[in-house]
């Protein structure tokens, strides 16, 4: 098992760690749900032993975080120094950006809840040094290798799964055009906080508004 006493652990660790939990508890095979890095760390997982992973589901998660050139879905050098210039803007453990983070985790939460998810995040990440060191090791990942362990669609399957696209895409702008707005106006239209209330950059929330047109 890995122990943040002795250091960052790497996906590899964590991915162990996983295998470790199970055999402690007798469970031989898990449906893993996993977001951001937690997503990337279950892939890794499920693509290891998948004799040991009847299901996976990624949300929010990406095989690699960095853009490359062969790999344009990935975060560019300017905008991880963006993200961090958010980040630094508020002192660590700040009461206002832990609530905006709890809000854009579970925006349909209590204010209880939003509280609980303040507090755990706290136990959870440490002092700002082990988070800084834990983002920078998340930001060193790169899953690509394993993906083709996963099986492809067939051509079926595949037509399904774009007549699901399309019926899907409409609803989902209008969710992120609703979730625009509401952080605009909580945040007196200020682009910034709004942005930071979204988990998303300065720049990323003026390219999701020019694509959705607002």
């Amino acid at each position: 098992m890995s122990d943040r006493r002795l250091g960052i652990p790497d996906i590899e660790q964590r991915v162990d760690d996983i295998r470790a939990v199970m055999d402690a508890v007798g469970s031989e095979r898990v449906a893993l749900i996993g977001t951001s890095d937690g997503g990337t760390m279950s892939a890794l997982f499920a693509a290891t032993y998948p004799e040991r992973c009847w299901a996976l589901v990624r949300w929010s998660s990406m095989p690699r975080y960095h853009f490359a050139p062969d790999y344009r879905g990935g975060v560019t050098e300017d905008e991880v120094r963006e993200t961090e210039a958010c980040l630094t803007k508020h002192p660590w453990g700040d009461s206002e950006w832990l609530h905006e983070l709890a809000k854009w985790l579970a925006p349909a939460a209590s204010t209880l809840a939003h509280r609980a998810i303040e507090d755990l995040y706290m136990a959870v990440a440490g002092a700002e040094s082990f988070r800084a060191c834990f983002e920078r090791e998340n930001h060193a990942m790169d899953i690509r290798a394993v993906l083709p362990a996963f099986p492809t669609l067939n051509a079926d399957t595949r037509q399904i799964a774009v007549r699901l696209r399309d019926k899907l895409t409409p609803t989902l702008s209008k969710i992120e055009c609703e979730m625009i707005r509401l952080a605009l106006r909580d945040n007196g239209g200020k682009v910034d906080a709004a942005a930071r209330a979204l988990g998303i950059s300065r720049k990323g929330l003026y390219l999701k508004r020019q694509r959705l047109g607002l």
